[in-house]
């Protein structure tokens, strides 16, 4: 990989590390475990205490959350350059 492939790649990395602190806790445990960790609903649910249905509404708050937390870095990005 060039080194300018590695600088993007890095600066993006840093964009979502930022996006993920932002979120409340109970959001990042729910993505760290279904995105990174692979496990199923029924698995969240498990490891988490809760019911499933509460597993798939909170991964869709979570997910939500990243998406406009994202949006937030993407903005802040852009007015600072």
């Amino acid at each position: 990989m060039d080194p300018e492939a590695q600088l993007m790649r890095r600066d993006d990395v840093t964009l979502v590390d930022r996006a993920i602190r932002n979120l409340p806790r109970r959001s990042r445990q729910l993505l760290r475990l279904r995105e990174l960790d692979g496990l199923s609903y029924r698995e969240l649910a498990r490891a988490i205490g809760v019911p499933m249905g509460t597993v798939m509404s909170g991964l869709s708050r979570a997910r939500d959350a990243f998406r406009g937390a994202l949006e937030h870095e993407l903005k802040s990005r852009a007015s600072a350059v």
